[in-house]
């Protein structure tokens, strides 16, 4: 009984807090919330080291599709998850599939239109965040094409090379591809509440 009286005085509370919040910091709360649920296939959540950076990015109106944080291959099987790279952390962005899109060809091109407006947004963050930031190459972000419609992820540049690293070599690159990821992540939030009294 105490327990479950308890139980809803802290509820009670957490709400209560959530009143005091301010508009943009409450539509977070809110995403995050969203996020905790999203679940692939197997019933795996989104991978931690990531799960920011989706927030994010769906908070700036970025339809996230599908992410990873990175991870070491330890065997040739684990090289590509789902036919996509999981040596550097990425995520997909990419606006609902509409449903007569095979039917229809103006449908096509207003689904691509969609996904390239979203990506065209995240070439300007991206050139914006670079803009004094000195990284080497291979760690800056950049957009890669997911589909002949507009879809996209954002992963860092050596992606594609870190998996022919020996596995020590693959461990420190990926750490510091999720760093950057981690600081643009950082930039995402910031530009978010700009401009929002605190």
């Amino acid at each position: 009984m105490r327990e479950r009286f308890k139980s809803k005085i802290e509820n009670a509370e957490e709400k209560s807090q959530e009143l005091k919040l301010p508009l943009k910091e409450k539509r977070l709360k809110e995403i995050e919330k969203e996020v905790k649920k999203i679940a692939d296939a197997e019933g795996r959540p989104i991978d931690p080291g990531i799960k920011e950076t989706v927030i994010t990015l769906k908070a700036l109106e970025f339809p996230t599709y599908q992410s990873c944080e990175g991870h070491p291959a330890k065997r040739p099987e684990e090289i590509e998850v789902k036919g996509h790279q999981s040596r550097a952390p990425w995520v997909w962005i990419k606006s609902p599939e509409p449903k007569n899109l095979k039917e229809s060809e103006s449908v096509q091109k207003e689904w691509k239109k969609e996904n390239l407006k979203h990506q065209s947004r995240m070439i300007e963050l991206l050139d914006e965040f670079y803009k004094d930031r000195e990284v080497a190459f291979d760690i800056r972000l950049h957009i890669e094409s997911r589909g002949i419609y507009g879809a996209f992820a954002i992963t860092n540049q050596g992606a594609d090379v870190v998996e022919d690293l020996p596995q020590a070599k693959q461990e420190e690159g990926i750490l510091v591809y999720q760093k950057e990821m981690q600081e643009f992540s950082k930039f995402l939030k910031e530009k978010y509440f700009q401009g929002e009294k605190k």
